[in-house]
Parts: C-alpha cells; sequence; structure tokens
C-alpha cells in the first residue's frame, strides 16, 4: 500500500503544473505579507496607548450604562472593558503589530490552497482516465483491509 502512496506522489510532483501551483501559492503569500507589511501604519497614538486604552474603558463604561442594551451587547462590552483594564493593569500593549496578525491575515489563502488541491486531484484521475490505468484500479479495487 505505501508503495502505491509512493507511486502516486511521485505521479504528482513529476508533473510541471504541480510545481506551477505550488510556486503560484509562495508568491502569492509572499506578496500578500509584503503588501500588507508596507501598507500598514503604525498610528500615532501606538506609542500612547495607554491613553487609547483608557479612553475605550471610559466609552465603554458610558456606553454600558445605557438601560436598552440588550442582554448579548452587554456581555461583549463587558468582556471589551475586562480585556481593556486587564492591559491597562499589567501594561500589555495591543497585538495589532505582531507577527501572529500577519500569519492570520495569511490564513486567508486557505481557499486558494483547496481550490488547487482539487485540481490537482483532478488532473491526477484524468491523467488515470488518459492512461487507461482507471479500468485497472476500478476492477482491482484495494480492500478495506489494506488500506492503512
Amino acid at each position: 500500500m505505501l508503495n502505491l502512496l509512493l507511486n502516486e506522489n511521485m505521479k504528482i510532483y513529476r508533473r510541471l503544473r504541480t510545481w506551477i501551483l505550488v510556486a503560484v501559492v509562495i508568491v502569492t503569500t509572499a506578496t500578500m505579507l509584503i503588501v500588507a507589511h508596507n501598507t500598514s501604519k503604525v498610528p500615532e497614538a501606538y506609542d500612547d496607548w495607554k491613553t487609547t486604552i483608557q479612553h475605550q474603558i471610559d466609552e465603554n463604561k458610558r456606553t454600558l450604562l445605557q438601560t436598552e442594551l440588550p442582554a448579548a451587547v452587554r456581555t461583549d462590552i463587558e468582556a471589551k472593558l475586562n480585556v481593556a483594564q486587564y492591559r491597562l493593569e499589567h501594561n500589555k500593549p495591543p497585538m495589532d503589530r505582531s507577527l501572529w496578525v500577519g500569519v492570520l491575515n495569511a490564513a486567508q489563502m486557505i481557499s486558494l490552497v483547496t481550490i488547487f488541491t482539487v485540481v490537482i486531484a483532478a488532473d491526477s484521475v484524468a491523467g488515470e482516465f488518459s492512461g487507461g490505468t482507471i479500468k485497472m484500479l476500478l476492477i482491482r479495487p484495494a480492500s478495506r483491509s489494506k488500506l492503512p
């Protein structure tokens, strides 16, 4: 069974179009990260983040004084208020400029990777049809005990 998997991987990676799709994913991801890095600017208030957080705390407290707020909105504002107070008390600046923000933005590439995976799988099945080997796979399929 392992030999069959190795053989299929060898067929996939021997094709030029597979390497082109891999290169497109790498180049697109790198381009998105470079553009995001170059276009995102540090706001002037970033150096004075404590004042910004204090302003958010005051604004959230004023909003909570309103009596006609739905329970879900009130819970959300209370959670934001608690996070802001924690940041202020423990001297933790916002994570607007961290590495993980860029990683999360790059994770949106998963749809492109999924599309390319479907294209490679479809190309593999089409290659089996054009080579005539799909008939052999359908006539003598692997039993469940042979599959890992």
